[in-house]
């Protein structure tokens, strides 16, 4: 997942043309743009692996993570990881207003200069 993203993210024909309103006319804005539909596509598949992963996963022994998940190294606790699930959803929300901000940022300034710079 995290290889797509930086994929998407730093090459030219991925989020980079697609916040572009110059290169971009799709009525939808960004999300008429094929890299920002696939990114929250790998963003929901991996909150969903990981919410598979961790609610299928059970408990080895129960306390706290510091007394039993560190037991001689042999534990390792899925149900303490719901924190990663909540990043995972923080992600996709943070991506996509942070994606109609650049579109919008982009769009003022070629409506005011003319040009994307």
């Amino acid at each position: 997942a995290v290889e797509g993203l930086l994929l998407l993210n730093h090459a030219w024909f991925g989020i980079r043309e697609a916040v572009n309103p110059v290169k971009n006319l799709s009525p939808l804005g960004p999300y008429g743009h094929w890299s920002v539909l696939a990114w929250n596509v790998i963003l929901v598949a991996q909150a969903m692996v990981c919410r598979t992963a961790i609610l299928g996963a059970q408990e080895l022994k129960t306390g706290p993570p510091w007394s039993a998940g560190g037991a001689d190294h042999k534990e390792f606790f899925y149900p303490r990881f719901w924190g990663q699930i909540y990043c995972c959803y923080g992600t996709f929300v943070s991506f996509n207003l942070w994606v109609v901000g650049n579109w919008m940022w982009a769009s003022q300034g070629v409506a005011e200069r003319g040009w994307l710079g």
